[in-house]
């Protein structure tokens, strides 16, 4: 009975609101013109009283009603019962002094009366208490997008026994303030006070036609209400039964960042690596094996999956999947600092192009191992280099990262010192085509910020950051790898590439995205029983607040929009052959400060914040 009720109301509250309040107060007119046909002709009791009367009486009611709001406080949710009851009380009085008039009724009449004309909106009322006791055992969500998609949403949700829709949000200004199928549509900027009012526990987000750009800056907006954000599955999956109202599913944080990847330049992805028989550095690693991947797909002759760490190339053979007709694959571990090993490769294989993404590269890790990091990143990419000059390579490309931009760490001048290896031997009469290839943080990566936060919501907090104000750069890890393969077509010699890696994203604002992500939300001041804390625990040594891209002033466009060229100063091979003698001098015997000291000399703006 009580699911009978909440669908009536549902058809009463489906109702435009003016239609609503017109067909209730018809109805009224109606049940009082009864009432008192009822006590004139029907009951054994009749009292003689003029019909005319009564008409005019029950008129007079419904515009007191009418005027004093009693219809709308019927089928709200918030009027208090008190406030109804005192306008119902007031209407009868008038009700019984107007049909009464030379009559001289008794209290017990007046009493019947009384009961008679207030008892259709109070059976009104008890229905929408009903359904408002029925959906407060929902999750109450509120739609944004009021459109077809929006609307549909809120049609599916009327049979659920999970969701209950309680109002719509939209950008359109001319449909703000209205009501779509019975339903408020606010701003986001009125949003506050709307969420309070109506105890939304969440908020799905229904506007396919919505650009990453935007989407991204609706989902930072909502963020501050400290809500579950959703996404639905496809309407027509919905509506056909593919797919069930249970899956209404998280927003992914990556829909936070609002970057649509630019469709890849099929002739410069193929163009550097088509029947190239290519060695890849650091393979197992995050960059590496994304870039492993993708080459597979391109046609090389060979691929040479090369890595220290015998886990990490065990992973990759594990998830390459099915290699295609015709290439050959081969994983090999060992070390690039190793010139033998790189030789014997060559001999087996016949290197062509080398993709450098070998590197230690977590910041706190190396500055408690300087030497060992110097080594691998610093001389491994020097023995890559004397390799590629003997043998003739044909093309080289450094994988970089932003913090070699004037860098406050050893990491990031380790990185820096590689880019200056490459620009100094590619300004020698060499054959091989040197470049680099300079971004930030890529999703998911194994030094990034994004697996940790994961691994801490999922243990239930507290998710921790070193610093409210934190800043980087964050790309997919796809697009990444993508773009940094179309640079080998790209390549002049000695060039240094930046990819677009759009607006720097506050690693706070990442944090709140990824716990938004998993359906959970946020415990602070405002919300103490929210699910998961943020806290601040403190710079690490060596961290910048933000990073940057670009040393020098100058920058020119590519043939792909997500590519530009760093023009930058270099020092030449000679001087560039000498710091790395005396520096590897110093390594050899484990002299840190002598290390240290040597970068500073010769690595641009580099202060070194351990």
């Amino acid at each position: 009975m009580k699911n009978l009720y909440g669908k009536i109301f549902t058809i009463l509250r489906r109702i435009p609101s003016k239609q609503k309040i017109f067909i209730i107060s018809i109805f009224d007119v109606f049940l009082i013109l009864f009432i008192g046909w009822v006590f004139i002709e029907a009951l054994p009791f009749s009292v003689k009283m003029n019909f005319k009367v009564i008409f005019l009486a029950s008129i007079l009611t419904s515009i007191f009603f009418l005027v004093s709001g009693v219809y709308k406080d019927v089928l709200s949710e918030i009027t208090k019962t008190a406030i109804l009851f005192s306008k119902l009380i007031i209407g009868s009085i008038i009700f019984i002094s107007v049909s009464s008039i030379g009559i001289d009724l008794n209290v017990g009449y007046k009493i019947l009366l009384f009961l008679s004309i207030s008892f259709g909106l109070i059976f009104t009322r008890i229905l929408a208490k009903l359904d408002i006791a029925s959906s407060e055992e929902k999750l109450r969500i509120a739609i944004y997008g009021a459109g077809a998609a929006g609307k549909q949403l809120d049609l599916l949700l009327e049979n659920s026994k999970d969701y209950d829709s309680v109002f719509f949000i939209d950008d359109k200004e001319d449909i703000q303030g209205r009501r779509v199928q019975g339903k408020n549509v606010f701003s986001i900027n009125d949003l506050h006070s709307a969420l309070l009012r109506h105890k939304v526990d969440e908020i799905a987000l229904v506007i396919p036609s919505l650009s990453d750009e935007r989407r991204s800056e609706i989902l930072k907006k909502l963020s501050v209400f400290n809500l579950r954000i959703r996404t639905v599955p496809a309407l027509e999956d919905l509506v056909s039964g593919k797919r069930i109202i249970s899956h209404i599913s998280p927003v992914s944080f990556q829909e936070f960042l609002g970057r649509k990847p630019v469709k890849p330049d099929e002739i410069l992805l193929k163009e550097g690596v088509e029947g190239q028989n290519i060695l890849i550095t650091g393979a197992g690693g995050t960059i590496g094996s994304e870039i492993s991947r993708q080459l597979k797909e391109l046609r090389p002759n060979k691929l040479i999956f090369l890595d220290i760490s015998e886990y990490a190339l065990y992973k990759l053979e594990e998830e390459i999947g099915q290699i295609p007709e015709g290439l050959e694959v081969f994983f090999i571990l060992g070390d690039i600092v190793n010139g033998a090993l790189l030789r014997k490769i060559h001999l087996q294989h016949e290197i062509s192009t080398i993709f450098h993404a070998a590197a230690t590269k977590h910041v706190p890790i190396v500055e408690r191992n300087i030497v060992q990091s110097i080594t691998n990143n610093i001389f491994g990419t020097w023995s890559l280099v004397q390799f590629s000059e003997e043998i003739g390579l044909k093309n080289f490309i450094l994988i970089s990262t932003d913090k070699a931009v004037r860098p406050t760490n050893i990491m990031g001048a380790t990185k820096r010192v590689c880019e200056l290896i490459i620009q100094g031997i590619a300004s020698t009469k060499t054959n091989t085509i040197y470049s680099c290839v300079r971004f930030g943080n890529v999703l998911g990566s194994s030094g990034s910020v994004v697996p940790l936060f994961q691994k801490q919501i999922e243990s239930g907090g507290p998710v921790t950051l070193t610093h409210k104000s934190v800043t980087r750069y964050f790309m997919n890890i796809e697009e990444a790898a993508n773009l940094v393969i179309q640079t080998a077509s790209l390549s002049k010699g000695g060039d240094i590439f930046l990819l677009d890696m759009g607006e720097p994203i506050k690693i706070y604002d990442l944090a709140k995205a990824m716990i938004i992500s998993y359906g959970a939300t946020i415990r602070d001041g405002n919300n103490e029983n929210g699910d998961i804390e943020i806290k601040t625990i403190g710079l690490r040594p060596g961290e910048k607040l933000y990073e940057e891209l670009l040393i020098g002033e100058e920058i020119e466009e590519t043939a792909h929009p997500k590519i530009t060229r760093s023009m930058e100063d270099f020092l030449e091979w000679d001087e560039v052959s000498k710091f790395l003698s005396e520096l590897k001098g110093y390594a050899d015997k484990f002299e840190e400060e002598a290390c240290i000291n040597s970068l500073k000399k010769r690595v641009k703006e580099f202060e070194h914040k351990p």
